[in-house]
């Protein structure tokens, strides 16, 4: 079987790199190059990165706006009266060991560290989180899930649950970044669920057992109700991390008619208990566009569908028409897009967005 979500160690090995690259540029271990700089009002300043000529955030001169006269001048007309998809936010993941490391940092350097990353003035006010639910592969505490049981043991009705693990350190990351900027929305799901809920008994490999499928989406519900009462609200969630990807990792094989059973059971048990997050369909790559397609085909599935999750590590994000019969809505022009949304980095993504009637990706970084 193909497996999806390799490409993810490539790109982060490069991302390493890069940040190995500011670090020496920054601490001034390298000698830096005399470049061109101008005043601050009319310029912008340049790093540049590229892999295949080894260069790792160097500084080039200076970028001046000035006026140019062109032989053929390009005019950008802007209508402010036609309006597309709101984008909901950009940021990043904060992983079991992002967390871990920020606790780690004496309480100035933290809040040094979460003002530049939140603040909205004082910051780049990052608007957007990712939370895993629960291991993920970068843990700093080793593989484990809301409801881990003793091999062999299952718990259908969840009466072991807790978010006792993310307690110390991932939820007081999270509520700083809230105080810092309370429009930050938290997007979450699992990497896998329980092991006792697949067929490996382990959080790594298997798929999901069809007889635990409401009681993954109770998981769902208990996990949004506890972190709603650590003060941590979840806008929005999918029901697995890259689904068609085989780790040796936490991580779990979903196919698209699985996960569309899971979201009609995730959002019936949301209806229920009168719970307002959205659920997101694949969060995987962009060359498998007949996953998604095929959860929106299913009514019953696509109800309760908001968007579409992406990553960029396979397929290019090329415009891509919908057919009809993926559409939910009688007529595209009285159809409401899903939300924008999208992956980007403390240790990934981009930012990308789909369109009923079409798909569209933006990418941030």
């Amino acid at each position: 079987m193909r497996s999806y979500g390799l490409g993810r160690r490539q790109f982060l090995a490069t991302a390493v790199g890069v940040a190995a690259a500011w670090t020496q540029v920054s601490g001034n271990a390298i000698a830096a190059p005399q470049l061109k700089q101008a005043s601050r009002g009319n310029s912008v300043r340049v790093w540049l990165t590229d892999v295949s000529a080894d260069k790792w955030v160097a500084g080039q001169d200076d970028v001046l706006f000035k006026a140019k006269r062109a032989a053929n001048p390009l005019t950008i007309k802007i209508d402010g009266s036609v309006k597309y998809q709101k984008v909901q936010g950009f940021g990043a993941a904060m992983t079991d060991s992002s967390a871990w490391l920020i606790d780690k940092l004496s309480t100035a350097e933290r809040t040094k560290l979460m003002k530049k990353l939140f603040d909205p003035s004082k910051g780049i006010g990052l608007s957007l989180l990712r939370s895993p639910m629960g291991a993920t592969d970068f843990n700093a505490s080793g593989n484990y899930s809301y409801n881990d049981m003793p091999a062999g043991r299952t718990d259908p009705t969840l009466s072991d649950f807790s978010v006792q693990h993310d307690v110390p350190y991932i939820i007081p990351a999270l509520r700083q970044a809230l105080s810092l900027n309370p429009s930050i929305k938290i997007m979450a799901n699992p990497w896998s669920p329980p092991g006792w809920m697949k067929t490996s008994d382990s959080m790594i490999g298997g798929t999901l057992k069809s007889e635990y499928t409401s009681a993954l989406a109770d998981y769902f519900v208990k996990f949004i109700h506890a972190y709603g009462e650590a003060g941590v609200p979840i806008s929005y969630i999918s029901p697995q991390n890259e689904p068609m990807g085989t780790p040796t990792w936490p991580g779990m094989f979903l196919s698209a008619y699985q996960e569309a059973d899971l979201i009609k059971e995730i959002g019936k048990a949301f209806e229920a208990k009168g719970i307002s997050t959205k659920i997101l369909a694949w969060d995987h790559n962009w060359d498998v566009p007949s996953y998604p397609e095929t959860i929106f085909s299913d009514p019953a599935a696509s109800k309760y569908t908001a968007g579409t999750g992406w990553h960029i590590y396979s397929g290019n994000p090329n415009y891509r028409q919908w057919s009809t019969t993926t559409t939910r809505a009688r007529k595209p022009s009285s159809q409401k897009p899903p939300e924008a949304f999208g992956r980007t980095a403390t240790r990934r993504r981009s930012a990308k967005h789909w369109e009923r009637g079409s798909s569209t990706e933006r990418a941030t970084g």
